[in-house]
């Protein structure tokens, strides 16, 4: 009995967007331009996008040409269709992934200068009516995107806010303990900000290669420093990314300085907003700081990429000097041990330990002065009756302020009382300790004997 007995079976229905082999489905003209070298523009965005994820610093040059190549096609078209498909591609990457935004424009320097003058597009010309070609297209085609975005700013690319239905939905998700992070508007609004901070950066390192003018830049610079009432957040943002970037270049020219203490001045006075939030006020301080320390320090920018190479030599440079410093020291006949909090306890050698040593035994030499003096004094405790009426039991201060019986002490009335063991206490110790061995520690000397006082009475009786 088949598994379908007694169900309706309907035909597989054929999507527009369904798999289909590249084989199949290609027109006469696609056919031929492959037949003929071209590649599709479909082709052409799986190998450009699988060269760019491949790019590094030390396959640089070989990545870059494969791109170029695959850009050289469109000398046989008219309106340069794949140039701007590899332009497209490389821009997205550029601000997609800041870090490597100087590679990605270096990149485009190389298809500025290398880029043939039989790549035209019909359809673009300039003020005297000529068709832009070669370098000119190419740039016209980046610095027209780069524009654009900019202009539009990447808070339009912002999720937009919950309607009515839906925040009460979030609220009772909240309640329930799920996480905001895990909502698809928070990453949606992360990568517009990624992609937002990464092309401020991506135009900022086109200007250091000389691709775009410093007019151009004071423009950008002045947009973002332009507000009515309280700045927008994603501009203030942007202004300190792009001043970390290029704020160094600025301040060089002659031009540039005075027109960047007019943009402080005015940085100063965003800072000064009562309103301001004080997450966007601490990034406008350290982009004052950091020009007040000539654009140098751990917040003036994240390094460019390095090859392997630079890194290994990186290693050995810092190694050597650390070798180096070491023999320097061992030269010197050895400096102090570097010695943190508690390690003066532990460390046995060298100079701390005679260091401690030195003022311990003067502590205890005072100590025992001390101690010797009021034992000689012959002190007792309690009142003087109690002493008096018990002549025979002998007691007196010993030495470390201890109390001792004489000898007949065991005949004493208090017949309860046991007689006093030969112990030590810690006053005792410092009292004894041997002043002929100053570098042992106090607790390492011997316990000594309590001596036992010895009545008046049995001293005349010897004589």
């Amino acid at each position: 009995m088949p598994l379908t007995a007694g169900q309706e079976v309907k035909p597989i229905a054929v999507t527009a967007n369904g798999w289909k082999p590249t084989s199949v489905g290609k027109s006469a003209v696609a056919s031929s331009a492959v037949a003929a070298g071209y590649l599709d523009p479909e082709m052409v965005q799986r190998k450009v996008k699988a060269a760019l994820n491949k790019m590094t610093p030390e396959k640089f040059d070989r990545i870059a040409d494969q791109i170029l190549l695959i850009a050289s096609q469109s000398k046989d078209e008219s309106d340069g269709r794949t140039l701007r498909q590899v332009i497209q591609l490389t821009f997205e990457k550029a601000t997609d992934e800041s870090h490597w935004a100087s590679m990605y424009a270096k990149f485009c320097k190389r298809m500025l200068e290398t880029m043939s003058p039989e790549v035209r597009d019909e359809r673009i010309k300039d003020k005297n009516g000529n068709i832009v070609s070669g370098g000119n297209l190419f740039r016209k085609y980046l610095l027209n995107r780069c524009q654009e975005d900019f202009e539009r700013g990447w808070s339009v690319n912002l999720p937009e806010p919950p309607k009515e239905e839906e925040k009460k939905d979030d609220a009772d998700a909240k309640k329930n303990g799920e996480a905001e992070l895990m909502s698809d508007e928070y990453y949606q609004a992360a990568a517009a900000k990624r992609r937002g901070l990464g092309l401020v950066q991506f135009i900022g390192e086109l200007y250091k290669l000389g691709m775009l003018t410093e007019r151009i830049m004071h423009e950008c610079v002045h947009k973002l420093v332009d507000y009515k009432g309280i700045p927008d957040e994603a501009e203030v943002e942007s202004l300190c990314k792009l001043l970390r970037t290029i704020g160094a270049n600025l301040d060089e020219t002659e031009k540039g300085r005075p027109m960047m203490d007019a943009y402080f001045a005015r940085i100063q006075t965003m800072i000064d907003l009562p309103e301001l939030p004080s997450r966007i006020k601490f990034l406008l301080m350290d982009i004052v700081d950091l020009r007040k320390a000539g654009w140098r320090g751990k917040t003036s920018g994240l390094a460019p990429p390095k090859t392997l190479d630079e890194i290994r030599a990186e290693a050995e440079a810092a190694q050597a000097a650390k070798a180096q410093e070491a023999a320097r020291g061992n030269q010197r006949g050895g400096g102090r041990p570097p010695v943190g909090r508690g390690d003066a306890r532990t460390f046995s050698a060298g100079y701390n330990q005679q260091t401690s040593n030195q003022v311990g035994m003067d502590d205890l030499r005072r100590l025992k002065t001390s101690i010797n003096r009021t034992a000689s004094q012959n002190v007792t405790l309690g009142p003087t009756s109690m002493f008096s009426s018990r002549s025979n039991s002998g007691r007196r201060m010993g030495p470390g302020g201890s109390l001792g019986r004489g000898d007949d002490s065991g005949m004493s009335s208090r017949a309860g009382t046991p007689p006093t063991r030969e112990n030590s206490n810690t006053f005792s110790l410092l009292a004894n300790m041997d002043s002929e061995n100053p570098a042992s520690p106090p607790s390492a000397a011997a316990s000594p004997a309590l001596s036992k006082a010895v009545p008046d009475s049995d001293k005349k009786e010897s004589e």
